[in-house]
């Protein structure tokens, strides 16, 4: 192990103690911004399947309309 990382800093944190709390906090934000971009994917294809459907109910209603 490297002396630097088990010398104190002034706050009295180890430096490696302080760069894996920073990792698990980025490794954390990083597994929150894959689940937001998750759902964003998820919740845009429900969009277009809505989108697609209420296009063809316009459609359809427009046939039947002229059709009667």
């Amino acid at each position: 192990m490297c002396k630097r990382s088990k010398a104190r800093t002034k706050t009295g944190w180890k430096k490696g103690d302080k760069l894996q709390q920073l990792d698990r906090h980025c490794q954390s934000s990083a597994q929150q911004v894959y689940e937001l971009l998750a759902k964003q994917n998820q919740l845009m294809q429900e969009r277009n399947t809505l989108t697609e459907e209420m296009q063809s109910l316009h459609t359809e209603r427009r046939v039947n309309t002229v059709s009667t």
